[in-house]
């Protein structure tokens, strides 16, 4: 958006200096400008600027090295290195369990979302990252038991939905599986529900 632009253009202006600046010029280049040069430039500025700045190397692990490169065992590997210097921190531990999902390690990841969810309970994203983890380990029934104990504390979050829609439909649970993508559907007709989640979603079902 137009505000996320100026706002990133200002915290540079502010002070080039500070690795947050160019990391925000990362984040904002890739989702809002969807230029992937620019954001690997601000990437690149703001680990020379900061090289033991562990909140910005994972943060590029997951969004250039994952997202942009597609090499998420090389982004498993920054992660790990965060993880050595500050094994308490919820958030790299979520993220070390984001981008091992991706590998296909769904069942380590597992292990990282159910340790990051010890250290930080009333995160949502460690949850989300579990249920997601189970998915990819195609542990369906694991699945829909922890996406309902998640709703039942966080509210019908569409991911959770997603993810769960896809087990059911793989153990054959079809009108389960539909009653949820048909709810998902009827909440966007009314509020926003990002479409990368209707259109997974509706894979699960075969259309």
């Amino acid at each position: 958006s137009a505000e996320a632009l100026d706002a990133s253009a200002r915290a540079l202006k502010a002070n080039p200096r500070l690795v947050e600046s160019h990391v925000a010029a990362a984040l904002v280049a890739l989702h809002v400008q969807f230029d992937q040069l620019k954001s690997a430039q601000a990437w690149e500025k703001a680990l020379e600027l900061g090289p033991t700045d562990f909140e910005a190397r994972v943060t590029r692990a997951v969004f250039y090295l994952g997202y942009i490169r597609g090499d998420f065992d090389e982004a498993a590997a920054e992660i790990r290195l965060a993880l050595d210097c500050d094994p308490l921190n919820p958030t790299y531990h979520t993220n070390f369990a984001f981008v091992l999902g991706f590998t296909g390690r769904g069942a380590e990841a597992a292990v990282e979302a159910r340790r990051a969810m010890e250290l930080d309970p009333d995160a949502l994203y460690a949850q989300w990252v579990l249920v997601l983890s189970l998915f990819i380990a195609g542990a369906d029934e694991d699945v829909i038991a922890t996406g309902m104990q998640v709703m039942s504390k966080f509210g019908r979050h569409a991911w959770i939905m997603m993810a769960m829609t896809g087990a059911y439909a793989r153990l054959g649970r079809m009108e389960e599986a539909r009653s949820l993508y048909a709810e998902l559907q009827a909440r966007s007709r009314t509020g926003y529900v990002q479409p990368g989640v209707l259109a997974t979603t509706a894979s699960y079902l075969g259309h």
